[in-house]
């Protein structure tokens, strides 16, 4: 019951922020906005962990069913990130008027909302172990017997967070939202890919071949965009002044 109490939240957390951080824009559409993302995210966590899961519905260990239980631990969280941002864009094409408003809550909500899911994670211990760690911020599960590990689930909330205040903060500063949007992916995907992987349990530095295949085209695309954008100012800039 705690968990899915604590699981529940996660999407309350997100709806509350989109309805209220959502501005110029009717309750209507601030709660499809809300309902969208929350369904984008959740859809396509459980279909980035079924495909990296994809050898144990083969042999039998896993079942169908067992996609459609809501459990943190069957959350992929680069899903989380892609479901949301999927889920913004089809948003944006359909309330154009509000696309700026929109685009702004539901990410932020993202960033919000996924750092939450390791708070819990932290909280019941079943997932996001970390690897031995000396250190004073030591973690311990004395239930499974597990003692002084990486808090890496922790790591990973300070990292969204991060992220969500940066774009909070930045809303009004930095323009376009493609460069401020993909600062805070590159952002996290960096973080997680040069510290937080190497900390996991079962990982090793910069995790396998196919997370460093991933990462680096995300960061890659990320840094594109970011470039993109500063070019095109840089030359709109040079525009005006010989004018």
């Amino acid at each position: 019951m705690k968990y899915v109490v604590l699981q529940g939240l996660t999407y309350v957390i997100g709806v509350i922020y989109i309805l209220f951080f959502t501005k110029k824009c009717s309750f209507i559409k601030r709660l499809i906005s809300a309902i969208t993302v929350a369904i984008g995210i959740t859809f396509f966590a459980r279909v980035f962990w079924a495909i990296e899961n994809y050898k144990y519905f083969v042999t039998g260990v896993y079942d169908l069913s067992t996609i459609f239980q809501l459990t943190i631990g069957n959350f992929k969280i680069i899903g989380v990130l892609v479901g949301a941002l999927v889920a913004t864009f089809i948003l944006c094409k359909i309330f154009k008027n509000e696309a700026k408003s929109i685009m702004n809550a539901s990410v932020e909500a993202m960033f919000l909302t996924a750092g939450y899911t390791k708070v819990v994670c932290t909280i019941m211990g079943d997932c996001c172990l970390g690897k031995s760690c000396s250190m004073p911020w030591a973690i311990s599960y004395p239930k499974i017997n597990l003692y002084n590990l990486h808090p890496t689930a922790l790591y990973e909330v300070i990292t969204w967070w991060t992220c969500f205040i940066l774009l909070h903060v930045l809303k009004d500063k930095v323009k376009p939202d493609s460069s401020r949007i993909s600062f805070a992916v590159f952002l996290y995907v960096a973080t997680r890919f040069f510290i937080i992987e190497g900390l996991y349990a079962t990982s090793v530095f910069m995790g396998n071949i196919r997370a460093r295949v991933i990462y680096s085209t995300i960061i890659l695309i990320c840094i594109g965009i970011i470039s993109f954008n500063s070019y095109k100012e840089k030359k709109e800039n040079m525009s005006k002044e010989n004018k």
